[in-house]
């Protein structure tokens, strides 16, 4: 391909990938965010293994703060 900047100038074909199209509408309307709550762990708990020295909790605490 001689000009890749063409890819993000083409329009995407949404009636390939109807599931993206109801993707966005939740996404948009915050439809996803039960889900997205759930996923979040537990600081307190996170802070007293990795005061323990627990790699796991220390790798997933600083994770959980740079997001």
């Amino acid at each position: 391909m001689r000009n890749p900047a063409a890819l993000l100038r083409k329009k995407p074909d949404l009636s390939k990938q109807p599931g993206a199209v109801l993707f966005a509408a939740l996404m948009a309307l915050g439809g996803l965010s039960p889900w997205v709550r759930a996923q979040q762990p537990d600081l307190s708990a996170l802070n007293m293994r990795a005061d323990l020295g627990d790699p796991e909790a220390l790798n997933a605490l600083g994770n959980a703060y740079a997001n």
